[in-house]
């Protein structure tokens, strides 16, 4: 019953009512302070994360353009290194390594 009578005061909430007796009844003042300290933590807490994760893929995209030896690179080399070592045993001999970095 009680909650039905706070209900009808929060539908008959005038401008005077609300100035005057505030929410009436909706609510502990305790909550705006719950609020106001969750908002601020939370909003805070995202913020960080978003800056930390556009800092971090920033460095990683500034990493791999200052790379002494890009993947493409690599994967060249590494085309080129079958072409002396097909059997992929690891080992070319020294005739072949002249070749190879010339």
């Amino acid at each position: 019953m009680m909650i039905l009578l706070n209900m009808v005061n929060i539908f008959n909430l005038t401008k005077y009512n609300y100035f005057f007796l505030g929410f009436n009844g909706c609510g502990k003042s305790s909550g705006y302070i719950f609020f106001i300290i969750f908002h601020l933590i939370v909003s805070i807490v995202c913020l960080n994360l978003f800056i930390a994760m556009t800092i971090i893929s920033s460095c990683d995209i500034i990493k791999v353009k200052n790379a002494a030896v890009s993947v493409y690179q690599i994967n060249d080399i590494k085309a080129l290194w079958m072409t002396f070592d097909p059997m992929a045993l690891g080992f070319i001999n020294y005739k072949d390594f002249w070749r190879f970095t010339s």
